[in-house]
């Protein structure tokens, strides 16, 4: 892995941390997941709510596959939608 996910990963895992307290895994509920995926979209970070959730799947299929919690919660929240930004580049003249 580069420096530059495995810094990114730290990053989303503090966020996570952060919004959803020390919950274990067994006792994370989808309502909370979507609660937290909903909040980062109000504060206008729809690409990162997108990120942690996927974030968080992959982080409950492993606690399912270690018999830490006996369903993937993450996997209930719909995944948000980003909005396609279309952004202007530049002409071959003003290059």
């Amino acid at each position: 892995m580069r420096p530059t996910t495995f810094s990114t990963y730290r990053k989303q895992i503090r966020l996570i941390e952060t919004e959803l307290g020390t919950i274990t895994a067994r006792e994370l509920r989808p309502e909370r997941v979507a609660a937290f995926v909903s909040d980062l979209i109000d504060r206008g970070s729809p690409s990162r709510a997108r990120n942690l959730r996927t974030l968080l799947v992959q982080i409950m299929d492993q606690a399912v596959q270690l018999g830490l919690a006996a369903d993937n919660v993450a996997r209930r929240v719909k995944t948000p939608r980003v909005p396609q930004v279309r952004r202007r580049t530049n002409t071959p003249a003003e290059t």
